[in-house]
This record gives structure tokens, sequence and C-alpha cells, in this order.
């Protein structure tokens, strides 16, 4: 019989508080008795505990059941005096958001009804990305993957656990070769997200090493196979690396490779890493294959920290919060702003209004105006604000102005929002950040003439 839970407790926009023991203790009767046995502590050097607290946690939050073979990696609860919730859940809600803020409505916004598919790539033995997904979003539906034997039988286990079957598909490659992104082999058109959590390790070695270069033992004690943790890299027949490094590295190139045949049928692609200089590879990766619009992450909770590297091809832009992050602190990943500010401290609201109106308004633009709001959503084709498109417009007249604009493409995609003494500009659409910069620009001039 399929147990009855209760609905989750809160939906967090991502966790950063420390976990109430006590307070779980009273809510959960199975994590009172871990505490109970224990003088109200948890041993997180104890697998069934670190079990039973993943279990508890789920069960409040999300209104989730898991059970997991004990020989399989147990989702992970950062542990400090006081402990943090999952790390992994920080990861879905950004995927998310990468999607809520490239939507057809260009508002930043969840839209409910928005029907979403996405791809878990290895979803181990608790399922627990698709679990999160389809729980916290009603109309998501997914496809999880699973190569493991065991993995997936325990998967299978828990999303009929929960009542998903019809909504999490699971599925298991022929081989280890396979496809990563099954869509041909499963006759899917398209996917709006890929999700991935891989290998961190290369091997067995690389594991021992990083863990000894740690400045302090893990605080909980890590279940995981082998299978789960490792991916081995691949040679060429000279013997050096067939330009896959293994581990994390060499599973999201993997991605990255098969992303380019994809291309637009997958709408996000991300990966989360281990390592931080992982992220470096990648984004060094996606520059060689082409990708133009991509983002970056760190995953923080307590002192744990994972880092999410995402792409698309297409040229909707995320929030700028989403895609750039100060503590991803190497050279080179940063992708461009897609939010910038102008600042006239002395100007107000109206009067801002008013310039903005008489900069845009003469340009052949796609303008939806919210007067009330002070906000105006637009589109160009092309630069149509350079002197020489000045020109080039007045000699040529308005012949070209009625063009419908469903048949229009987008060179470039904006929101300016006008507030007193600023002027915010959200880059919504487009792959030349050129462009933008000139636009940008143009604006400049208009609030601050020479």
């Amino acid at each position: 019989m399929l147990p009855t839970l209760a609905a989750p407790s809160i939906t967090p926009d991502y966790y950063d508080d420390y976990i109430d023991f006590a307070a779980l203790a009273l809510q959960d009767a199975d994590f009172a008795k871990v505490c109970g046995a224990n003088d109200g502590k948890v041993d997180l050097q104890d697998p069934k505990a670190l079990q039973q607290l993943t279990k508890s946690l789920l069960k409040r939050d999300f209104g989730l059941a898991i059970e997991l073979p004990d020989d399989r990696l147990c989702p992970p609860v950062p542990v400090s005096q006081t402990y943090i919730l999952m790390i992994r859940y920080n990861y879905v809600h950004w995927v998310q958001e990468l999607l809520d803020t490239t939507s057809d409505n260009y508002d930043d916004t969840y839209d409910p009804s928005r029907r979403v598919f996405g791809i878990d790539i290895g979803t181990g033995a608790s399922a627990i990305y698709p679990l999160l997904f389809a729980s916290t979003r009603p109309n998501y539906r997914l496809l999880a993957t699973e190569l493991d034997s065991t993995s997936h039988a325990s998967a299978a286990h828990n999303i009929t656990l929960n009542n998903l079957s019809s909504r999490i598909r699971l599925h298991q490659p022929p081989s280890a070769t396979a496809p990563l992104l099954p869509l041909d082999d499963l006759s899917l058109s398209h996917a709006s997200f890929v999700i991935c959590n891989p290998p961190f390790y290369a091997s067995a070695a690389d594991l021992v090493t990083s863990a000894a270069a740690k400045s302090s033992p893990p605080h909980a004690v890590c279940t995981g196979a082998d299978v789960e943790m490792i991916y081995a890299p691949s040679f060429g027949s000279s013997g050096e690396y067939d330009r896959n490094p293994g581990g994390d590295v060499g599973f999201c190139f993997r991605i990255v490779e098969e992303s380019v045949g994809l291309q637009e049928r997958v709408q996000w692609f991300t990966c989360m890493m281990g390592r931080l200089e992982s992220v470096g590879k990648v984004v060094a990766r996606l520059k060689e294959v082409g990708v133009r619009n991509w983002a970056v992450r760190c995953l923080r909770a307590g002192k744990t920290r994972r880092w999410a590297v995402g792409w698309s091809w297409g040229a909707r832009r995320p929030r700028n919060d989403l895609v750039r992050s100060s503590l991803v602190n190497i050279g080179g990943v940063q992708p461009f702003p897609t939010e910038q500010a102008i600042h006239a401290e002395e100007k107000t609201a109206e009067e801002l209004w008013d310039t903005v109106g008489r900069a845009l308004n003469p340009l052949d633009l796609r303008l939806e105006i919210d007067a009330e709001r002070k906000t105006v959503l637009g589109f160009a084709e092309k630069n149509v604000w350079s002197r020489a498109a000045r020109r080039k417009r007045a000699r040529e007249g308005d012949e070209d102005s009625s063009k419908e604009a469903q048949d229009e493409e987008v060179a470039l995609g904006f929101r300016i929002k006008v507030n007193e003494g600023n002027l915010d500009i959200r880059w919504l659409e487009g792959m030349e950040e050129k462009l933008f910069e000139s636009f940008m620009g143009m604006l400049q001039r208009a609030i601050h003439p020479r």
C-alpha cells in the first residue's frame, strides 16, 4: 500500500537556514528515534542516521518519501554545528529560475500553466532530482535515466512510492556508451532542460587525493558506490586523454558534445560540478564549440559548495543573478551581464520616462509600453539607433515599418524599468552582447547628453 504523505511544510527559494533538530524531532517520529537514541544528537558517521535525517527532511519540507539501499549514495545533507538542508534543492531551484526568466512571457516570473519536460542524467537510487522537481512544480514532467541496475530498481521504487509514475519516466540506457540524452532513441522532439549531478572523480586515487586535500574531515559519512562517484577518463590509441579527462569535467564534456547536435531541441543544459576548477574547463569547452549563452552559479549549504554550469543554444537571456556569481572567482567564466543600470539621481521618474520615450519612439522598434508601471518591453531586428541606421531610415522612409511583429527576427529584446533617479535595463534576448552594449550607450547618451 502506498503511503499517504502530508503536504510539504515549505517550498523555499533557496535553503540557507540551519535546521532545528529539536523541532524536526517533534514533527517526525522516526527522526525522534534517531535523536533520542543519541542524547538528542545525530551521529552522521552512521549511514542509517544520515539516511533518516534525509528522509525526515524530505518528508517534512516536500511531502516526499524515499527508501535507499545501504550501498548507494544518500542525498547528502551538508552538516555543521547545526545543519543545512539539501544543496540539491538549490540546484533544482536554480534550473527552475533559468526557465522562469527565459520564458515566452518575458516577465521573469514562474508561470504555473507552463508545461515543462526535463531530463535527469544518472538519477541515482533516490531519484531525488525528479522527485524535487515534480513535488514543487505540478506541471513538470521528467525523464530520469539510470545505467546501474541496483540504482535503477531503487529509483523505480521511489517514484512509485510517491505516486509520481505518471509524471516521471525511468529509462535504463542499453550501455555506458549509449547517448546520455536519448531524445532520438525515445522519439522525443524536445526538452526544456537537462540536469546532471555527475560522478565527481576520475579514479579511486582521485577520490582519495581530493579527500586528503580538504582542511577538515567530512561531517557526514559517504555511502556512495564507485559507479556513482567515479567516471574514468577515455584514452586514444596514443595513450593520451581522448578529449575526456574523466570525473565531473569528462562527464560534462560528453553532455556538451551531445548538445552540439541537439542545439535548441533542449532549452537549457546544466551540470553540477564538484570543484571550482571544473567550471573553468567546462566554460572553455563551451566557448570552443560556439556556445554564446551560458550561466555559472555557486550553490552553497553551510560549508559545502558546489558549482553549476548551464548553457543554451537559444537567445533568451536569464536574470543576471542567475548567470553571474562573485563566488565563481576564476577568470573567463562569467558571461556578459544581462542587467545594467543608468543612474541620474537629479532626475525624477517622470523626467526619465519622457526622455526614454523621446529616445525610443522615433526608432523602428516593436514596443509594449506600460505607462502606469513605467516599463517598456522592446524588440529590435537590428541596430536601428546608430547614426548610420537613422540616416538610412530617413532616406528610405517607413516602407518596412508595417511588417507584422510575428514575422520579425529578434536581434535584441530588452525591458526598461524607469525609477526615481535611475533606469534598470534587462537584456531579454539576443546573441550579440555588442548590440546590447550599443543600445545601452544610446540610452546613456539620451539620459546624459553632452
